[in-house]
């Protein structure tokens, strides 16, 4: 095993025992304040460590973005919002990125790991959050594209960010 390969799986069951803290004291969390704020915190955090990742390794973690959707789960039955739609979306998104990983002969521009970071979102935010995010990434993507003058950019960052203003802001369109 060359020396890349042993630091990818050192990378990756880190990432891994990564989401799994983060679910785990999520849910300690959430269960013992119940408060909107630590949701914040968690889903914010989330979103912040993923697009980081995203921006430093051009990669978005399996670990982080199953511990996103966990706990995005986690969220919409503890406020008691509609489940069987995100569980659909989340389902088909999943899905599409496993497709995607096995499938795909090449690093594309939207990876497994970015649809299912859009999973996680939708498990967050619902539906029409989750499409009103996707519209305003789209938007932030082609001016981070046009400020750098690249066309390759990393979407975790813009779908992130998408996300936080929606969830902080509420619906805009």
């Amino acid at each position: 095993m060359n020396q890349f390969a042993v630091f990818r799986a050192e990378t990756s069951s880190r990432t891994w025992a990564l989401g799994a803290a983060i679910i785990f004291s999520a849910l300690c969390l959430a269960a013992w304040t119940g408060s909107h704020v630590v949701w914040s915190m968690i889903f914010g955090g989330l979103l912040a460590l993923l697009a980081w990742t995203d921006l430093r390794t051009e990669t978005v973690p399996d670990g982080l973005t199953i511990a996103l959707v966990l706990t995005g789960m986690s969220y919409t039955i503890s406020v008691g919002s509609p489940v069987l739609g995100p569980v659909a979306g989340i389902a088909i998104l999943l899905t599409l990125g496993l497709l995607q990983e096995r499938y795909s002969p090449d690093k594309g521009w939207f990876g497994s790991g970015d649809f299912f970071l859009a999973s996680g979102i939708l498990a967050w935010l619902g539906n029409s959050g989750a499409l009103e995010t996707v519209l305003f990434a789209s938007f932030f993507i082609c001016l981070h594209a046009i400020l750098q003058r690249r066309t390759s950019i990393a979407l975790a960052p813009s779908l992130s960010a998408a996300a936080l203003l929606h969830w902080l802001g509420g619906p805009i369109l």
